[in-house]
């Protein structure tokens, strides 16, 4: 599915009817595995490079584009490129705001690609355990990298909001958006799973190789507290299907509806 400045996927964080059995105010919040296939825009990423270049010869270009978050002093899952005097540097990062008694200061894992080229498809494994978030990143040409960062106490995300390409696209009082602050996702994201047990290595290779065989599995949302699971090919305008059982389906964000 094609994610830009015209669609933004939204994770609701309310449950009015109660038939959810994991809710998105648990989301990125306890243990969890974030498993997804996306795809960014690389000739829109280089374009707004130049742009910005262009605009401030003598300083770095940065663009940073989320692929799921939880607003406010973002937590999630982003793509980034960075130009200073040579070529562009491309990496996947993920990272988490903590806080401590002098104060809130954010923490990253950062996994650096090889030269992009025209398409770029990344697989990104996702793990937050009782000590640490493990990030694993794969460019299905060959290129694996995984990293561990020990964390301590984060700050609270319960009551973010849930969002799939975008940090946050909530308007400001004048009918626009922040840019930095919704740093909007611009590419393809093929499919995702969240749940707040481990998976096998088996399954999650099964993820990666073969959805609709990962599908035929069939999912215990209860018992592994899935919170969705979609490849994004069954739905409709306002909203994409979730597998799991669970409920959780993702809406296409209006601007009128929050």
């Amino acid at each position: 599915m094609r994610l830009d400045h015209k669609k933004t996927l939204l994770v609701l964080n309310f449950d009015k009817h109660q038939i959810l059995t994991n809710t998105s105010k648990e989301l990125l919040v306890d243990n969890f595995t974030l498993l997804t296939t996306f795809s960014p825009d690389i000739k829109y990423i280089n374009k707004q490079i130049a742009k910005i270049k262009k605009a401030h010869p003598t300083t770095p270009a940065y663009v940073k584009m989320y692929v799921v978050a939880k607003s406010g002093q973002h937590q999630g899952l982003a793509f980034t490129a960075w130009q200073g005097d040579g070529d562009i540097v491309y990496s996947v990062e993920y990272e988490w705001w903590e806080k401590t008694d002098e104060g809130e200061f954010v923490k990253e894992m950062k996994v650096f690609l090889p030269e992009a080229k025209k398409e770029l498809k990344i697989n990104t494994i996702i793990q937050k355990t009782d000590d640490k978030y493990i990030f694993s990143v794969d460019n299905q040409e060959g290129f694996y990298e995984q990293k561990s960062l020990v964390y301590n106490t984060l700050i609270e995300y319960k009551d973010s909001l849930a969002w799939i390409g975008a940090a946050n696209r909530l308007i400001l009082d004048d009918d626009r958006y922040d840019d930095v602050e919704a740093r909007i996702y611009v590419g393809d994201i093929s499919k995702i799973h969240i749940q707040g047990k481990d998976l096998t290595k088996e399954n999650i290779n099964l993820f990666f190789q073969d959805y609709d065989k990962f599908k035929e599995l069939g999912f215990d949302y209860k018992n592994d507290k899935i919170f969705f699971t979609t490849d994004f090919k069954q739905h409709t305008l306002h909203k994409v299907k979730d597998y799991s059982g669970n409920g959780l389906h993702l809406l296409v964000y209006n601007k009128h509806w929050v």
